[in-house]
């Protein structure tokens, strides 16, 4: 039937139901039942049951037949009138995404609990790639996941599929910096340098005694002195003498 309308996708078996809304009732029974039976719908519990009961024990009901701007307040109706949310496969109270709409925490955890475990498939990953292909992201966006991935540490794993995928790459052999790039990665390590400040004890001051200490009264048994009183280890102090870190201080 090409109408709009609510459906329900009901587990003769166990008397479950998946309540849901449509445009189209004939095309999204076929979505339904492609999706489940090629293992990839995304209601795990609805996939899970699927599986185990087989096809045999799943019928597609229209409930009802109405107009496409009813179809939200009507598909709320049915999943309380059926109790779903309890007793059945929804995870939400409605399937209609409204613009700026806000889940509940409840809502969230529901959907947190019912991704778990999903894979996308190869298909659908080369698809996702070949939309983001030429899409450049705004300064905010940029910004937002540089801030989210600040401090993040790379699993073995990662560090391993990046290395594979750079194997052989020789797009920046020979490529010379130039002066805007070398100023701009200094000025990086600079900050880096002064946010972390290397042990976190160590600050601006400290590091210039130790430096004038380093060039000036260098006699035995100094660099032991300076390890004890901040708290530092002697490579530590080595590099600092070498110039391999605090590089922007001078004395």
């Amino acid at each position: 039937m090409d109408c709009p309308g609510i459906y329900r996708i009901l587990n003769t078996k166990e008397n479950k139901s998946y309540i849901g809304g449509t445009v189209n009732l004939r095309v999204r029974k076929n979505q339904h039942f492609s999706l489940l039976s090629r293992r990839i719908h995304k209601n795990r519990f609805l996939q899970e049951d699927f599986d185990r009961l087989g096809e045999c024990c799943f019928i597609f009901e229209h409930l009802v037949i109405c107009k496409p701007f009813q179809i939200h307040c009507l598909e709320e109706k049915f999943i309380e009138k059926y109790n779903t949310l309890e007793n059945g496969y929804n995870i939400e109270k409605t399937g209609c995404v409204i613009k700026g709409q806000k889940r509940n925490p409840e809502t969230g955890n529901r959907i947190s609990i019912a991704n778990t475990g999903n894979r996308q498939s190869i298909e659908t990953k080369e698809k996702l790639s070949k939309i983001n292909i030429g899409k450049k992201l705004s300064k905010e966006t940029k910004n937002k996941i540089s801030l989210a991935n600040k401090g993040r540490k790379l699993s073995n794993r990662e560090v391993e599929i990046i290395r594979q995928r750079n194997y052989g790459n020789t797009y920046n052999l020979g490529k010379k910096r130039n002066s805007e790039t070398k100023d701009k990665q200094k000025q990086s390590q600079i900050a880096k340098i002064k946010e972390n400040n290397y042990n976190g004890h160590l600050n601006e001051e400290a590091i210039k005694v130790i430096k004038f200490m380093q060039k000036y009264c260098n006699y035995k048994g100094l660099q032991t002195k300076l390890s004890k009183l901040y708290k530092i280890s002697k490579p530590t102090l080595a590099d600092i003498k070498n110039e391999r870190t605090w590089v922007h201080l001078k004395i």
